[in-house]
């Protein structure tokens, strides 16, 4: 039997790209500390609908429900942009050929077991956002908790998830959801990737 044929197809893999080790447990942990103890582990996650074309930030539960934080301190923000830089953007050009030239900030999301969850979307389809092209979830505390993982429905059920300081990377024009929390807290960091707007 020749190697072709001994190998296993896949075929209901969406197009995400799985970066390990991209930031260490120690910086993890320094992160987790500033949400719990700068941010007060953030605030309420809204969404922006449009209404006779005009923009409102409301809270929908039918949309999400999961608190964040954007990160403002200088410092945490100077290292997490180094080491995605080093760790992320050259494994985006390698796999979709796509130069970073710029991102959104930083921030830090958490999802809760019995009300955590995003339902399927797409990052890019309402004016104020379709400039992005891809985007970043990176994992803070995997094994702590159950549930919380990416789904891409156009490419089947399967779910996707990465390692305490791993990332997962993915077309913003791709619908996914984030599936419900089930135990613990999910807590993780997220950006936008963009070229020139």
């Amino acid at each position: 039997m020749s190697d072709t044929q001994a190998a296993i197809v896949a075929d209901d893999f969406a197009p995400v790209l799985r970066v390990v080790d991209v930031l260490s447990p120690a910086l993890c942990a320094r992160v987790l500390r500033y949400y719990h103890e700068q941010c007060g582990d953030g605030q309420p996650s809204g969404v922006l609908e449009y209404r006779d074309g005009k923009p409102e930030f409301q809270i929908n539960p039918d949309v999400k429900m999961r608190r964040e934080a954007v990160i403002a301190d200088p410092a945490l923000e100077r290292e997490l942009h180094q080491q995605i830089e080093a760790n992320v953007l050259p494994q985006i050009y390698r796999a979709f050929h796509y130069p970073v030239q710029q991102r959104e900030h930083f921030k830090i999301i958490s999802y809760e077991a019995g009300n955590g969850y995003f339902r399927a979307h797409r990052d890019n389809e309402t004016p104020d956002v379709a400039y992005r092209r891809f985007a970043m979830t990176l994992n803070l505390n995997t094994g702590e908790y159950s549930g919380g993982q990416l789904r891409f429905p156009e490419f089947g059920e399967r779910l996707y998830s990465a390692p305490a300081g791993g990332a997962l990377v993915f077309s913003c024009s791709l619908l996914h959801e984030v599936v419900p929390i089930t135990r613990g807290r999910r807590v993780a960091m997220t950006s936008f990737f963009f070229g020139q707007r």
